[in-house]
């Protein structure tokens, strides 16, 4: 074979290779967030089923968040509980995703070991207080 004809082999496999490849590519972009809808639009959609969607959303998201506790007023969602560090975002990202949230409040704790809020003087948004690090010497 000639070293042109080897020379238009090549660039007739990269353009295969390139035209075969794109759809893969294309496929593998995120699509862009479903728009919400508007505040008139929310005039059906009650605290309790902003709620009980919020449940929904983060059960099936599969990210983990222990005593979870999601509450809801006037559109503003409240979340509770224990996770990840790094699944701390994504949990305000889904709820932030349901129709008629106004705005999220994230107060998860990180499955490391922290102190108690002022509203739980008991530890039950922390760690247990014979494994807290800040409790060692706290008796049951």
């Amino acid at each position: 074979m000639s070293k042109t004809m080897i020379k238009k082999m090549a660039v007739v496999m990269l353009f295969s290779l390139f035209v075969a490849v794109s759809p893969v590519a294309a496929q593998n972009k995120k699509a862009p967030p479903a728009a919400k809808p508007s505040n008139s639009d929310c005039s059906q959609m009650d605290d309790n089923a902003i709620t009980t969607a919020v449940k929904q959303r983060l059960a099936k998201s599969r990210i983990v968040v222990r005593g979870l506790t999601v509450e809801t007023h006037s559109g503003v969602v409240t979340l509770a509980g224990r996770a990840k560090a790094s699944q701390k975002r994504r949990v305000t990202q889904q709820a932030k995703a349901i129709p008629c949230v106004k705005s999220v409040t994230n107060n998860i704790h990180s499955n490391k070991c922290a102190p108690p809020c002022e509203e739980c003087a008991d530890h039950s948004c922390a760690c247990p207080p014979k494994t807290c690090v800040s409790n060692k010497n706290v008796s049951k």
